[in-house]
């Protein structure tokens, strides 16, 4: 049997991979919950374009973001930076998301720690 992605942070495949970390620049199109696998938790995913490309973003699961909305502006329209790495989901790309940064606002979210683990770890859910 295959972990499945985001099954849990101890039991599933680690996504991020410091050593491929790039920073990317865009606007806000969209965030919206998605299952990125199946019998996987409901995923935050925001919609980041970049120049002519947008690019799905994988956040976090939909209660952590829930808790951290005070922290850090996603709407629509907002510019941001995020570091993350690029990986394959359930068979599609996506852009796995260690920290997002507004500078305008001066906010940011830590979403990993630099070995990849989520930085929701010590609180997760079971599920």
């Amino acid at each position: 049997m295959q972990d499945k992605p985001y099954k849990s942070t101890t039991e599933s495949p680690r996504l991020y991979h410091s050593d491929a970390a790039e920073t990317l620049r865009g606007t806000v199109v969209s965030t919206e919950t998605v299952t990125p696998a199946e019998g996987a938790a409901p995923f935050v995913q925001l919609n980041l374009k970049t120049g002519e490309e947008i690019v799905p973003v994988h956040l976090g699961p939909q209660w952590f973001m829930e808790e951290q909305s005070h922290r850090i502006d996603l709407d629509k329209g907002r510019e941001v930076e995020i570091k993350g790495s690029k990986n394959i989901v359930d068979g599609r790309p996506a852009f796995i998301a260690a920290e997002i940064r507004d500078p305008k606002q001066d906010q940011r979210l830590r979403l990993r720690h630099e070995d990849g683990m989520p930085v929701r770890s010590a609180s997760e859910h079971a599920s």
